[in-house]
């Protein structure tokens, strides 16, 4: 329920509503309509924004305007600390946020979608792009938003106040978007913007999505956590935890205890899952993310495993043991996730675990296995009639997992088939797709499988497509490794800038971000590439006031874009690039052949 002053709050804006609606609606009652409807609206979506899951508290969820801290955001290289809904877009109406795994982007949406009611701002409205088709109007899905079953605000008003600039529009999630959808749903956002050009929008993505890049947005950045908010942080769990415990931890922070893990605690949800490890195994935090992740999966076994008075362990509500509970998690990862399918109805429910039944011929109640992943271990949350892990992550973790539990041969089959995809399509989906995450927790958990059958392979391939002759390492470097081939100098925000053509982004390029992280020499010298050609661009561009298009695959472009640069220095970098990807190449064959255990074995028979 709202508060009286929430409610109070609500009246007001739906009022202030009224009165704007008089240049579209001229009928008095349909303008009330249309107002009492639309408040009708905001006090069910502030009430639905009032709480808010973290896995520290279970499946309990915590109240929103008290436990919420508010993020720092890069904006232009400038931080910004004390920020509000209504100066946020105040330079910029549209913006992408991009931010790691966990680093509390839906949540930052939460904050905005409540704070643009309080104060009056704008009528907002949530889209999760992974859930559309591309093919609807944006009128069309506020529509669905803004109407319940027995009252009806007319399209015809939806539009008319679109172009008037009623709306805040939230697009949750670009890096969800499946790869058939991603060129529609990108042409859809932009036509949405082009055309309502009044309504301020803010698009959320994790990294290396391209998102960074769309036309006419600003992409800002949400910060790390410091030690200061880390701090802030323990102050808000005061009301839910024993004042020793969060002494200890504030201790084991100021004092470095884990050295190892600091850069993890800068980051929300791992904030949250260190402090859920550290209160029930403070003896030892491990230092690889698959086996942190495999503690907090311990950790939430061992807070449901609370030990009564008379010592009596309290079972799950499925009656099965701890491996066999693991052992559906990963079967039910791996084929959600092979799907590329993140929120789960009672039917898929139902489906996957009849499937678990008959392969893992285990006997269990469907009913009570939802019971123990929403209750009993709070890994599920449920919206909306639908379940879905309490972060994305944990899926990836328990995939991970799966796939390292494979045969050799099905390992080979996957990863070969994961890389080949990246030569066919821009950007992939379900089992053709890859995470900076997802890499990382592959890396660990497989990491023999992982490398000669993908880290390796990888590598080459750059190799053999980079060739020999320089003129021909040149161009192969755009074409085949490069992150474009077609892209534009622009003007926007009073400078040129280069702007990229998402259609046409290399999807190796894609691969490259997320494996770079293993091999940052070789991400060291793309960047310096790519940076010097975008500079040199931009300084022709700026001398010439002249905004440009490319289209490399075009030999008079490709020209053009040669003689621009300094050739001299491309070539030295782009050589300088293939001489560390051989080098890269060598150091993971040598490594690969000192962790093996065959010359051992050997040895022994």
């Amino acid at each position: 329920m709202l508060t009286e002053g929430e409610s109070e709050v609500v009246a007001a804006f739906a009022k202030c509503l009224y009165d704007d609606f008089k240049g579209q609606i001229f009928d008095l009652k349909e303008r009330l309509f249309a107002s009492k409807n639309i408040e009708k609206y905001l006090m069910t979506q502030l009430e639905n924004t009032s709480y808010m899951n973290n896995i520290l508290f279970g499946s309990n969820r915590v109240s929103f305007s008290q436990f919420y801290q508010k993020h720092k955001i890069l904006v232009n290289s400038k931080e910004i600390e004390d920020f509000e809904v209504t100066n946020l877009f105040s330079t910029h109406k549209h913006l992408t946020l991009i931010g790691d795994a966990g680093m509390g982007k839906s949540t930052f949406i939460q904050y905005l979608f409540r704070d643009s009611i309080v104060k009056k701002f704008k009528v907002p409205v949530t889209l999760e792009l992974r859930n559309l088709k591309g093919t609807e109007s944006i009128v069309e899905l506020i529509f669905e938003k803004l109407n319940s079953s027995d009252n009806v605000i007319p399209k015809s008003f939806i539009e008319k106040s679109l172009k008037e600039g009623t709306f805040i529009i939230f697009f949750d999630g670009y890096d969800e978007i499946s790869n058939d959808n991603t060129p529609i749903i990108t042409k859809f956002i932009e036509e949405t913007r082009n055309r309502y050009k009044l309504n301020p929008i803010l698009l959320t993505s994790r990294p290396n999505a391209f998102a960074e890049i769309l036309l006419n947005f600003k992409a800002c950045q949400l910060c790390s956590m410091d030690k200061e908010e880390v701090y802030i942080f323990i102050e808000k769990l005061k009301p839910y935890f024993e004042e020793e415990f969060l002494i200890n931890l504030k201790k084991t922070i100021t004092n470095n205890t884990y050295k190892h893990f600091t850069e993890y605690l800068s980051n929300p949800l791992l904030l949250s899952l260190f402090i859920l490890c550290f209160k029930h195994n403070s003896s030892e935090i491990p230092t690889q993310l698959s086996a942190f992740y495999g503690q907090v999966v311990e950790a939430l076994f061992i807070r449901h495993d609370t030990v009564s008075k008379n010592s009596f362990k309290r079972p799950l509500e499925s009656g099965l043991s701890r491996d066999e509970i693991k052992n559906i998690l990963n079967f039910f990862c791996l084929r959600a996730t092979y799907k590329n399918t993140f929120e789960f109805s009672e039917n898929e429910v139902e489906k996957i675990c009849l499937e678990i039944k008959t392969v893992l011929k285990l006997k269990f109640e469907t009913d009570h296995v939802k019971m123990d992943f929403l209750k009993s271990l709070a890994l599920w949350v449920s919206e909306s009639g639908k379940f879905k892990f309490f972060h994305r992550s944990i899926q990836e973790y328990f995939f991970a997992k799966a796939i390292s539990n494979l045969s050799v041969q099905k390992k080979k089959q996957y990863y070969s088939s994961l890389l080949e995809s990246y030569t066919v399509v821009r950007r992939m989906s379900g089992r053709n797709s890859l995470s900076s995450l997802r890499v990382k927790l592959l890396n660990e958990l497989d990491n023999n499988s992982f490398n000669n059958f993908f880290s390796i392979p990888y590598l080459k391939k750059i190799k053999s497509k980079l060739g020999t002759p320089k003129s021909k390492t040149v161009q192969a470097f755009f074409l085949e490794v490069s992150k474009h081939k077609k892209f534009e100098l622009t003007h926007f925000g009073g400078e040129y800038i280069v702007m990229f053509h998402i259609a046409s982004m290399n999807s190796e390029y894609l691969l490259s971000q997320h494996m770079n992280q293993l091999f940052p020499n070789i991400q060291s010298k793309q960047s310096a590439i790519n940076r010097h050609f975008s500079n040199q661009l931009v300084k022709y561009a700026t001398a010439h006031n002249k905004k440009m298009k490319f289209d490399l695959s075009i030999s008079t472009d490709f020209e053009i874009f040669l003689d621009i640069l300094d050739l001299k220095i491309i070539q030295n970098l782009v050589e300088e690039f293939s001489n560390v990807v051989s080098q890269e190449l060598e150091l993971l064959k040598e490594k690969m052949k000192q962790n093996s255990y065959d010359d051992i074995f050997d040895s022994m028979i």
